[in-house]
């Protein structure tokens, strides 16, 4: 609101009620997801998994023994995005934007 107001030199109080009361926009966060996966990546995951407990079902839990799993440390050099960063304007009553939560590696003792 600052840049808009000092580039058509008129109040900031002036470009807020313009954005909020003219234009309807409101101003909103975007909010943390698990995972932004698209419809068939999702029913990939649900046949994937409906076909491990399938197999699970099938042989016994001393199955489960037999799966080997590797320990991979992952380091990211991406700075997630501040709450304060992420706001945009939208239109009123409409949900805001999304995006991908973030975890810190976990450290082993």
């Amino acid at each position: 609101m600052r840049t808009l107001a000092t580039a058509y030199g008129i109040s900031k109080d002036t470009i807020h009620k313009i954005l909020t009361e003219d234009l309807g926009l409101s101003k909103k966060s975007a909010r943390w997801v698990a995972k932004l996966l698209s419809e068939k990546q999702k029913q990939e995951r649900v046949q994937l998994c409906s076909r491990f407990i399938a197999a699970v079902h099938r042989h016994s839990l001393a199955w489960l023994d037999k799966i080997v799993s590797l320990d991979v440390t992952m380091v990211s050099l991406h700075t997630a995005e501040t709450k304060r960063q992420s706001k945009r304007r939208v239109p009123k009553r409409t949900p805001g934007p999304v995006k991908l939560a973030s975890t810190p590696a976990e450290t082993k003792p």
